[in-house]
């Protein structure tokens, strides 16, 4: 089942560089139905008074600009359940993860 998140009172700033998504067995790159290289970016989701670090899928390589401290948008947010055998879990994925509007660069002066 897939249950799309709205976004738009959160504030997510990147924890880590995007990664490229591997298969645990074969190692290679995991892609889209359509062949496109999936993409994993850390995020520290802020809502009100609550925060945590979520692991999001992007189906699109981001921009350099998403790096470490980056305040950044994500477009598309869902989460969606999965299983395989006995064991279950959820996936974040968004349709894109940008730098936020007026964000300063990490590492720029202001």
């Amino acid at each position: 089942m897939r249950l799309p998140i709205d976004t738009s009172e959160m504030t997510f700033h990147v924890v880590s560089r995007p990664e490229p998504v591997r298969d645990p067995t074969s190692g290679r790159v995991r892609t889209t139905s359509d062949g496109r290289a999936l993409f994993m970016v850390q995020l520290v989701a802020s809502w009100r008074d609550q925060a945590g670090v979520i692991a999001v899928e992007v189906a699109s390589e981001p921009s350099a600009d998403i790096r470490p401290g980056a305040v950044v948008s994500v477009a598309g947010l869902s989460a969606t359940s999965w299983a395989i055998g006995n064991r279950s879990g959820l996936v974040f994925r968004a349709l894109r993860i940008d730098l936020s509007a007026g964000a300063a660069n990490p590492g720029t002066a202001q």
